[in-house]
């Protein structure tokens, strides 16, 4: 079995990223499961492209990884808060790949740590794309989005809202339907989440709810887990698989490259520091260490790192 995978970052995060693609195979388990490797950027320099084939082959030589130019139509796209125009690349990946019939993108900040496989072989053929729930659902959250402009564009959608940090894609269905127009003129909205808003809201009838496991936000802690069972969007038992036994652990938040204190930070450092050639990427002793939870968490929150 052959998994395609894609990752979109550029040098500003080369690092994490390595860590990103390297969990993906080191967690693999079965060794007949090999990955298509696609990662997609509008920079990323000579020197780093041949470090992530070395990672790559290095665990597996029958493993592909592709390096493909990130699409420069959004250009005059909206963005905030440090964004930049290719945080909107996921939306064209049915163009981008135009060999495969379904792709799981992941964004970078993650830790990967059990096998694909189960996700992969899911029946998506109903559907657009597959994610998890997201945070946003719950009441407060929601509330907040809302007093974004084009409020009015997420009608029946609070409930399905998912995050898109880990996103299964139908590309055969996405060319079928052939949004790029529709997803370019709506890239120059004030939505607050950007790509992920446009996912959610052109997408909403044909998207795939999965359980939690398969994006595990890093920050949440066991009473936010519960806060989303109170409101009906999880269960007790997936919640706590999830947050048990993540199939993919998603710094969303806080990054633990930036600061060893972050909530489920020695997750990503124990498998880090159990990897010669990753380990050696990182001087952990001139990496902070504040927690992010708790009395002390919030008022680290307010410090400058």
């Amino acid at each position: 079995m052959v998994i395609s995978v894609a990752f979109c970052f550029d040098d500003k995060v080369f690092k994490p990223s390595c860590i990103a693609i390297t969990s993906l195979m080191d967690n693999e388990p079965n060794k007949d499961i090999h990955h298509h490797i696609y990662c997609i950027s509008s920079g990323l320099c000579d020197e780093h492209k041949k470090k992530i084939e070395d990672l790559v082959n290095s665990r597996d030589r029958e493993s592909t990884v592709r390096f493909l130019k990130a699409p420069g139509e959004f250009k005059n796209a909206y963005i905030h808060s440090g964004f930049t125009q290719d945080t909107y690349t996921a939306l064209l990946m049915h163009r981008l790949l135009p060999d495969e019939d379904k792709v799981i993108y992941i964004d970078t900040d993650t830790l990967i740590k059990k096998s694909l496989a189960d996700l992969w072989n899911i029946d998506m053929e109903k559907y657009k794309c597959a994610g998890v729930l997201g945070t946003v659902n719950l009441k407060f959250s929601w509330d907040k989005l809302m007093e974004y402009p084009n409020a009015g564009d997420f009608d029946s959608v609070r409930g399905k809202y998912i995050n898109d940090g880990v996103l299964f894609i139908n590309l055969k269905n996405m060319r079928e339907w052939n949004p790029d127009e529709l997803f370019l003129q709506m890239s120059k909205k004030n939505y607050r989440y950007l790509e992920q808003d446009i996912f959610n809201i052109t997408c909403r009838k044909e998207i795939l709810i999965l359980p939690p496991k398969y994006n595990v936000y890093a920050y949440m802690t066991w009473k936010k887990y519960m806060e989303m069972v109170k409101e009906g969007f999880l269960t007790e038992e997936e919640s706590q698989i999830a947050y048990d036994d993540p199939v993919i652990l998603h710094y969303a938040g806080p990054k633990p490259w930036n600061n060893r204190g972050v909530f489920r930070a020695k997750e990503w450092w124990d498998y880090v520091e159990q990897q010669p050639d990753l380990n050696c990427m990182f001087d952990k002793k001139k990496i902070p260490y504040r927690k992010t939870t708790g009395l002390l968490g919030k008022i680290n929150r307010h410090l400058p790192f």
